[in-house]
């Protein structure tokens, strides 16, 4: 161990800003570019008129979603969406890991808690608005009910969300 002295660059005057922050992508950009990741993975989608039957449909290989203006944002369709693609990742034609989709209700728990953090992980990187508490319930829900509440099971959905973005 040494010491060292360490200084926040905007405390310096005159230090130049280290990076220049991009111009941010529209909601429609970002909902073009979670298209584009979708179909770049080989998952096939469908619409349907139904608010609540967004699902991963393992059998067809297909992502089903709600049509867009069914939801009350933009961004909750895109996180919606993203969960769903993370289902489908594990498909034989995929990834085929266990960890995407399971038979024992502790799998499902922890492959619902993979997708939802891997949609709020995607959804921060893309800078979308997200109802975090809402999300962190929904993990929570997962979590204490179906999967002992073992806080390690946070950790490694964690770990398996993040390793998603950088495939």
């Amino acid at each position: 161990f040494a010491p060292y002295t360490v200084f926040n660059a905007q405390q310096i005057e005159g230090f130049p800003p280290k990076e220049v922050q991009a111009p941010g992508l529209s909601l429609q950009e970002k909902r073009d570019l979670v298209d584009r990741f979708v179909a770049a993975a080989g998952i096939k989608m469908d619409y349907t008129a139904s608010p609540t039957l967004s699902r991963w449909d393992e059998k067809a290989n297909r992502l089903i979603m709600s049509v867009p203006h069914l939801f009350q944002r933009v961004g909750n369709f895109i996180s919606q969406k993203l969960h769903e693609a993370f289902h489908a990742f594990g498909h034989a034609s995929r990834e085929n890991s266990p960890h995407y989709a399971s038979t024992t209700l502790k799998g499902r728990a922890l492959a619902e808690m993979r997708a939802e953090m891997f949609s709020a992980v995607a959804g921060r990187y893309l800078g979308m608005e997200q109802n975090v508490s809402s999300m962190a319930r929904r993990v929570d829900v997962w979590n204490r009910s179906f999967s002992d509440g073992d806080v390690q099971n946070l950790f490694h959905a964690a770990v398996d969300a993040g390793k998603m973005l950088s495939l």
